[in-house]
């Protein structure tokens, strides 16, 4: 069994997109990606929320199911998520064409004996082993795109002297092109109602004895590391939610988010992000 310690998810922006979840043997956090565009298919407040929330539902309903892989619970999840989307879609936009809205996910559960970890985008399921060795399973290609995209930012207001804010809305095409990178070689995986996202999974697999902690987080909350340094690193992070420390430190990333609303100081590409994270361990570990 998995025992949630604590747990907690915030709005960013206008509309709440990340989703989280869990139950006897599983738990995951799920990152809608804001569109980039304004088109909307769906009667929720933007697609990706719609895509979050659906994700939820599905991952509620098929962790818990021994008997299927994690591919084929991301590929069935796919399957009844671009059913419905292609349904509004022509109620929608009969005669157009609408990108499939994407999230990012990271996922734990128990099975035969083993935590599995299964992670797309940049949402991560970090692992603390019972040696204290830190093992994130998450893929950094989205974070090094979005390291592009900010060093770009810098470059422009240097180069013109503008304010990090106008060097943002001038960065809108080449965020457009890294958002078509979308699972393709060479780009980045993600879930979106496609399916290919879901033959690309990071996963890994520890020994349930082997496991003290573990912590879900969407990239949100990942700005604790990097850029605001709350916590230094995920070893500093497990040590300080081991003692209990998560409402301090989001109280901090807040503080630091309004801190900064012109980006300057830490230059990054919104304001503030959905926030989510999850700490849990295996039954019989707490107290850690």
């Amino acid at each position: 069994m998995i025992h949630v310690i604590d747990a907690v998810s915030i709005r960013g922006g206008k509309t709440m997109e990340d989703r989280m979840g869990w139950g006897k043997d599983y738990a995951f956090v799920i990152d809608g990606a804001t569109g980039l565009t304004q088109g909307r298919v769906t009667s929720f407040p933007s697609d990706a929320a719609w895509l979050a929330e659906r994700m939820r539902d599905g991952l509620s309903t098929l962790l818990p199911a021994p008997s299927q892989t994690a591919p084929e619970i991301f590929h069935r999840i796919a399957d009844d998520c671009r059913t419905e989307f292609e349904q509004h879609l022509k109620e929608t936009f009969p005669n157009g064409e609408c990108d499939y809205p994407s999230a990012g996910f990271a996922s734990v559960r128990i099975i035969n004996g083993e935590l599995e970890c299964a992670c797309l985008g940049d949402c991560d399921a970090a692992v603390e082993t019972v040696s204290g060795e830190v093992i994130s399973t998450k893929s950094r290609r989205v974070e090094e795109l979005d390291q592009k995209a900010i060093d770009e930012m810098k470059r422009i207001a240097a180069e013109r002297g503008c304010s990090m804010k106008e060097a943002r809305r001038r960065i809108s095409g080449l965020l457009l092109e890294h958002r078509a990178l979308r699972n393709t070689p060479g780009g980045y995986w993600i879930f979106d109602p496609g399916g290919t996202g879901a033959d690309h999974l990071n996963t890994a697999r520890f020994p349930v004895e082997r496991v003290r902690s573990i912590c879900l987080m969407t990239d949100g909350f990942a700005q604790a590391i990097r850029p605001f340094r709350i916590v230094q690193d995920l070893p500093d992070l497990f040590a300080q939610l081991r003692e209990g420390a998560l409402a301090d430190l989001l109280g901090s990333l807040l503080d630091a988010q309004r801190g900064d609303r012109d980006l300057e100081s830490y230059p990054r590409l919104k304001y503030r992000d959905d926030t989510t994270v999850l700490y849990a361990v295996p039954e019989g570990v707490w107290p850690v």
